[in-house]
């Protein structure tokens, strides 16, 4: 294995999220030793394949496999090919989530959770709005981890379900507006985790996710009453026209002015 390949990179860089690190990884020969992060560890394959050593057994990992490894986990990898090699890391302070989920044990990504990773990843690169970072965080970790136990207590669901079913009234009539995760803790009483989490539950989306599908459902109403797009944007809260155009066309199967054109 050649350790000085002339187009090996390794880079680390603060996202906007306080306490959230991206490390990107292409052709990079490390000292492969055994080590520990003092965070929670969330990622995925580009290229290659690489052996996971741990504790008790080695898992293997190819292109296209996530990862997610708990904080203080000891662990190495053993990339097949240095030369075909390249991933991406997340690292996550866990005063994120600990109050709330935990993660025990390392695991290997496939599938909707993965997709929830490098969507994540992808947005956490590109996205300004803090609070809309912070909330998919959050999405994102209380998808992947475990509840703490005694997090929701059975005489509790009966207040739990009317709460979820008072934030869900109010996204609907207030769905132009900006909020967050914090103002929804003050106003309904419940942290943030349980809201994400009995909200999926309820209706099968986050309170993120449910507000845009109202937006992107009012303008489309809004544009078949004929008004324009750009006044449209404002209406109904998108921050700019290319966020407007990507999330009309993915509920909708068509762009805003594919849709005028078919109708």
């Amino acid at each position: 294995m050649n350790p000085s390949v002339s187009t090996s990179t390794l880079t680390y860089h603060k996202s906007i999220l306080d306490g959230v690190e991206i490390k990107r990884c292409r052709q990079t020969y490390q000292s492969y030793k055994p080590h520990v992060h003092n965070e929670l560890s969330i990622g995925y394959i580009e290229e290659g394949s690489t052996q996971v050593d741990l504790e008790r057994e080695t898992i293997p990992f190819r292109t296209g496999d996530g990862i997610v490894i708990p904080p203080l986990t000891s662990h190495c990898c053993s990339p097949t090919d240095i030369r075909q090699w390249q991933f991406v890391m997340l690292y996550i302070e866990p005063r994120y989530y600990e109050s709330s989920v935990r993660f025990d044990q390392v695991m290997k990504l496939c599938g909707d959770p993965l997709r929830q990773v490098t969507d994540f990843i992808r947005l956490l690169e590109t996205e300004e709005d803090q609070d809309i970072l912070e909330s998919r965080l959050i999405e994102l970790l209380v998808e992947l981890g475990e509840p703490l136990t005694g997090d929701t207590y059975p005489s509790d669901e009966g207040r739990q379900a009317e709460r979820i079913m008072e934030i869900r009234d109010w996204l609907v009539h207030r769905y132009q507006e900006n909020w967050t995760l914090e103002m929804l803790e003050d106003t309904f009483g419940l942290n943030r985790f349980t809201i994400i989490r009995q909200f999926k539950r309820r209706f099968h989306t986050t309170p993120r996710a449910f507000q845009l599908q109202l937006k992107v459902a009012a303008s489309k109403k809004l544009l078949a009453e004929g008004v324009e797009p750009f006044e449209i944007m404002e209406r109904v809260g998108f921050y700019d026209q290319a966020h407007f155009i990507r999330e009309f066309k993915k509920m909708n199967g068509v762009t805003p002015k594919g849709y005028l054109q078919s109708r």
